[in-house]
């Protein structure tokens, strides 16, 4: 090889290992950035985001440290799922892009922490009044044979099954609960 290729060859590679880089400074720099969606805070989240309502049909688990609801149409998963809102005013996910606003579960949960959230219930004051309530055994307003298999579904899906709603925000596909009602009731809001 003569003295020229090898001038040519070196040239080519530190072209190459520049571009690449600069790729990976740009990589770096966005993952540790506060544009990425694991670096958003919740605070800026309930500040920026766009607000929807959820219906909740309930809790699937909780401790002491705080539970998770369950929601009818809205639930979060690893990949991008787009977020709409249904004829009735409530929040839903799709996998097919019906809309710009999406959420991405790998960066967001949609479980309650009690050290992230403050009281302000009338009938649930504490934390202990609103797990009296989840250990209250569900009753069955007008029991019918035939829907027995729905009965044991709900007592495999749910710890405690009630109607709800809470209120969320989505900003840069993080979801954060920011206000959690049973029935009418406020009962907890996101602290700011």
């Amino acid at each position: 090889m003569s003295i020229e290729n090898k001038k040519r060859l070196l040239t080519v590679l530190r072209a190459v290992f520049s571009v690449l880089l600069c790729c990976t400074v740009f990589l770096v720099l966005y993952i540790f950035s506060p544009l990425h969606p694991k670096n958003i805070s919740d605070r800026t989240v309930a500040e920026k985001g766009t607000e929807y309502t959820v219906r909740l049909s309930g809790i699937s688990e909780y401790d002491e440290r705080g539970f998770r609801p369950v929601a009818e149409g809205f639930y979060l998963t690893s990949e991008k799922l787009f977020v709409y809102t249904d004829e009735q005013g409530f929040a839903r996910v799709s996998e097919e892009q019906v809309s710009e606003c999406y959420a991405l579960g790998k960066y967001s949960s949609f479980a309650i922490d009690y050290e992230n959230y403050t009281f302000c219930g009338e009938k649930f004051k504490s934390r202990e009044e609103l797990e009296a309530f989840f250990n209250e055994p569900d009753r069955i307003y007008n029991f019918d044979i035939n829907k027995l298999n729905e009965y044991i579904q709900d007592i495999i899906a749910y710890e405690k099954h009630f109607n709800g709603t809470a209120t969320v925000k989505l900003y840069k596909g993080r979801c954060v609960i920011t206000a959690f009602y049973i029935g009418g009731e406020r009962v907890l809001e996101l602290n700011k």
